[in-house]
């Protein structure tokens, strides 16, 4: 069951590629006035990507600690939280990678 979901969520991942990989690209550009080749993108994005898996395998590792000190619903509750911390970061990055 988690391979499936870890696939499922990869390949979630992936399909975003296309919005995501011409912010990197005008990011980069827009930050230094160097065009990314081909072979860096395809780096960064790989980076992306490893990084994800990375996150996959602590968050496996801390369940089970998180979990018998709050309880289901403070475990729960705290990864919730965590995600409504990313997704500000996320949005921050997102409207001040352009000032």
């Amino acid at each position: 069951s988690g391979v499936v979901s870890f696939g499922w969520n990869t390949g979630c991942l992936n399909s975003a590629q296309e919005s995501i990989k011409p912010w990197i690209i005008e990011s980069y550009h827009h930050r230094t006035g160097i065009t990314l080749s081909h072979y860096v993108l395809t780096f960064i994005w790989s980076t992306t990507i490893a990084i994800f898996a990375i996150g996959g395998a602590i968050g496996v590792f801390a369940a089970s600690p998180v979990s018998r000190r709050y309880g289901r619903r403070g475990d729960l509750l705290r990864a919730n939280l965590l995600g409504i911390i990313g997704a500000n970061f996320m949005a921050v990055i997102k409207i001040y990678s352009f000032i």
